[in-house]
């Protein structure tokens, strides 16, 4: 729909939606209002275009998005980083245990931590689950949504299971 055809009450519409949505954003995280002030200054502002102000909020989705997948990519590199120091941690810890081991060290002592040797607790190992009596087994039932979709999109009826529409959703090709 053109900018001009759109009339003073499709503004008010426009701004009290994204009005909704800023308040519901803030009441999940107060601390939005800093981290986002370029969005809450927009709906700040008066007048302005009912598309121009839907122009504005998906410009800062783009933008909210863009900084979530930074996000996502600097974790998996904090997650690698973490399993590099964990692996050390547990080498060296190996290491030092296998020494006092070999040694016949059963404590060590330091101003920081005090390191002992202790037996392992019982714990269960499972050779055959097959061979497993029904009591010490347990069934973990989930449907098949793949299967389901199949059956139902052939026209079969299942008891317990529809075919459903997803809600509608919006698409945005970025040039």
């Amino acid at each position: 729909m053109p900018s001009e055809a759109v009339t003073t009450h499709d503004v008010s519409r426009a701004r009290f939606l994204l009005e909704q949505v800023a308040a519901g954003l803030l009441d999940q995280d107060p601390q939005l209002r800093d981290d986002d002030a370029l969005f809450f200054d927009m709906l700040d502002g008066e007048g302005g275009d009912a598309l121009d102000l839907l122009r504005a909020a998906l410009r800062a989705s783009l933008e909210a998005d863009a900084q979530a997948h930074a996000c996502k990519f600097r974790a998996a590199q904090l997650a690698e980083r973490q399993r590099r120091h964990e692996n050390r941690a547990g080498a060296l810890a190996a290491a030092v245990h296998q020494a006092m081991r070999d040694l016949g060290i059963p404590r060590l002592r330091d101003p920081e931590f005090t390191a002992s040797r202790r037996e392992g607790g019982e714990r269960v190992e499972v050779a055959d689950p097959d061979l497993l009596p029904p009591a010490f087994v347990r069934t973990k039932r989930e449907p098949d949504k793949a299967a389901l979709l199949a059956a139902l999109k052939a026209g079969d009826a299942i008891p317990g299971a529809v075919l459903a529409r997803g809600d509608e959703t919006l698409t945005v090709k970025v040039k």
